[in-house]
């Protein structure tokens, strides 16, 4: 495929003002010797290949240059990463250095410091809870529709200019003999590109502060547009648009599935690409986000997810300045500049970064920065939803789409959980 260079400076529109925050200090020092090695315990998301590769890869580099600091690596399984946190911190085993989705609950909780000046100045966009930084983006990201090139050249088909041409689409593809999707439902966080992709279509357009407004009692999980939610969500199930056996599928299986050729298109995001081009060096495939009924792009702008320090490694002296370190080098450019070309991310510095970009990617960039594309950073499971509820939503939906419950019992399901969830949270 041939590559192009494309300029990957994120624009200032994506963020609507920038703080930084002077970090505490650390704590008591550590008593270790000076020929001592410094020890931190990385903590991170490894369900996706990429961002695992990506993370080892830093690590390798950062390790070789600092010889007296040694990282201790533990990725989490294919299972639902705020689990495996979970019972980490409940063993008494949280890590020095921890990518959170969940910033803020782990922020209100004191086990994660705010981040010092040097290390949130290097980033345009940080992760601000209550007027302090607590996490600073791991890389900017998106999600959208991946497709086989040759299956759509094949029947004639065009990326679609609104929701109405896309179930076209794959009804089209469906009518040919081929599925048109691949779900990896096995990882309930797959789940979660449908969900929030129709969550932002259908809700998040029409009220940008349904969440809040659903814990401020203004709205619920029952209206019209979070039904039409779950409605659309269930509805490329039961018109067969979903190939057999989703709930057995994991994310990891998706890429060799699609450039099979037995499924057409997948909603993932952009690191996909490298572990398509691995499993298929030649094939052909193309991106575009899912239109709403309108024709606008509701597109994530993904910055939830980020690196910070935990509160007992501020508390050690050598430790803190070791992680501080790491973070320095982690986003120093050329490390970083590696980084998001292996993850085909945006980056989230402010400093610009450039790298070699294929096609595809190139368009896709283009899109998203386009002035009438909506990006936005809402989703179920971000600061305003309360802790538990992003995986009950996930669940609830499977078993709407397995036929275990009924759209309406599951709005009123969501409800009860959500209210349940706020009153834990107020404990």
């Amino acid at each position: 495929m041939k590559k192009k260079v494309v300029s990957l400076l994120l624009a200032a529109a994506m963020v609507t003002g920038l703080l930084t925050g002077c970090g505490n200090g650390a704590k008591d020092g550590g008593s270790k010797t000076k020929d001592e090695k410094v020890e931190l315990t990385v903590m991170f998301s490894g369900g996706d290949q990429s961002w695992k590769k990506s993370v080892e890869g830093v690590a390798e580099k950062f390790m070789e240059e600092n010889q007296d600091i040694d990282l201790k690596l533990e990725p989490s399984g294919s299972g639902v990463y705020d689990d495996f946190l979970k019972t980490k911190d409940a063993v008494g085993e949280f890590g020095d250095i921890v990518e959170l989705k969940s910033t803020k609950t782990y922020a209100q909780s004191g086990k994660v410091i705010e981040l010092p000046e040097n290390i949130t100045s290097l980033i345009e966009t940080p992760i601000i809870i209550d007027d302090k930084i607590y996490g600073v983006p791991t890389a900017t990201n998106t999600q959208g529709i991946i497709y086989n090139k040759k299956i759509f050249t094949d029947l004639g088909l065009e990326e679609p200019k609104t929701y109405a041409d896309f179930l076209d689409i794959c009804q089209k593809i469906k009518d040919s003999g081929v599925d048109p999707l691949v779900v990896g439902a096995s990882d309930l966080w797959h789940m979660g590109f449908w969900v929030n992709g129709f969550f932002r279509n259908d809700v998040i357009a029409n009220n940008p502060d349904f969440l809040k407004q659903r814990t401020e009692g203004k709205v619920s999980w029952t209206d019209a547009d979070p039904t039409k939610l779950v409605e659309d969500t269930k509805e490329l199930f039961d018109k067969g648009y979903v190939q057999d056996g989703y709930m057995s599928t994991a994310d990891s299986q998706t890429a060799a599935i699609l450039t099979s050729g037995t499924a057409a298109m997948l909603f993932s995001g952009p690191w996909m690409f490298a572990q398509l081009e691995e499993a298929d060096a030649d094939f052909d495939y193309g991106f575009f986000f899912v239109p709403n009924d309108a024709g606008e792009l509701n597109v994530f702008s993904d910055t939830g997810s980020g690196w910070s320090i935990s509160d007992e490694c501020a508390a050690d002296e050598k430790k803190y300045d070791a992680a501080q370190k790491f973070l320095e080098f982690y986003y120093s450019k050329d490390v970083y500049t590696e980084v998001v070309q292996t993850m085909n991310a945006i980056p989230a510095t402010k400093e610009q970064i450039t790298y070699d970009a294929s096609d595809v990617q190139k368009k896709l960039i283009e899109t998203f920065q386009d002035d009438a594309t909506k990006k936005w950073t809402h989703q179920i499971g971000d600061m305003d939803t309360p802790d538990g509820f992003r995986d009950f939503m996930y669940k609830t939906i499977q078993n709407v789409i397995l036929g275990q419950t009924s759209v309406e019992d599951a709005m009123k399901d969501l409800d009860k959980e959500w209210d349940k969830d706020v009153a834990a949270e107020a404990q």
